[in-house]
């Protein structure tokens, strides 16, 4: 892991940054880890990735998702408190690692909640306004 520190404002943080060449990459944040999916830059550059503080708008470029749990996680949950905005998932949906299933909004902020492997919706919890608790389960897969 690479270690950074990042001034946003009058804050700074201490971020360290795993494989960039990876999908998700694994960034942690003041000890909190994240999985983030880069935008892949249209001119072959190198990729992107803001980290998300909740003070910058480039986060939203940030398609954030929980850690990925040990062997085969069977759902994905809020990485944080909000609201859900819309829901692009339905049941019986294949998807793919990276691929949108709901975007809450935090802290005014639009964040993208992404399948973290391939498999198959089964259920989706949530339904677009639902406030979300931090860790609450919005989408279960079935494989």
């Amino acid at each position: 892991m690479m270690n950074i520190q990042v001034k946003i404002g009058n804050q700074k943080f201490d971020v360290q940054v795993g494989d960039i060449t990876d999908r998700p990459v694994q960034v942690r944040v003041d000890g909190e880890l994240f999985e983030v999916w880069p935008e892949e830059p249209h001119d072959g550059g190198v990729p992107v990735a803001p980290v998300s503080t909740g003070l910058s708008p480039k986060t939203e470029r940030i398609k954030a998702s929980p850690p990925a749990a040990a062997g085969n996680p069977t759902s994905v949950t809020a990485p944080m408190p909000g609201v859900i905005i819309s829901v692009t998932a339905h049941p019986g949906d294949h998807v793919v690692a990276g691929d949108e299933l709901v975007v809450l909004e935090a802290m005014k902020m639009k964040n993208p909640i992404r399948a973290i492997r391939p498999a198959t919706v089964c259920a989706i919890l949530v339904n677009p306004g639902d406030p979300v608790k931090k860790g609450q389960t919005l989408v279960e897969f079935s494989s």
